[in-house]
């Protein structure tokens, strides 16, 4: 399955700072604010209603190695299935 290259897009929700840079089969790229980090997951058939489902404990470190921090974290896991919607994607983090 090819990854899917997404715009850079950027959700519309005040203060959102989150884009998804790509997506492949088991991972999701990401860059929030000035950094990037790859979260591990599943890309889902096209039939299923959730395209995406990433994992939450890969919500641990920054690309570069430093940990994410609590509230960064949170920023994700609450503005990335906003941005996923904009572009008619599901992504549910478990």
């Amino acid at each position: 399955m090819p990854a899917v290259r997404w715009a850079m897009g950027k959700c519309e929700e005040e203060d959102a700072d989150v884009r998804i840079l790509n997506v492949a089969r088991g991972k999701l790229s990401l860059l929030v604010g000035e950094r990037t980090i790859t979260l591990s997951g599943e890309m889902m058939p096209p039939e299923n209603p959730v395209n995406f489902y990433a994992d939450l404990a890969s919500i641990n470190r920054w690309d570069d190695g430093t940990p994410v921090s609590d509230g960064d974290k949170a920023r994700i896991v609450e503005e990335l299935p906003k941005v996923a919607a904009q572009q008619n994607w599901t992504i549910t983090i478990d």
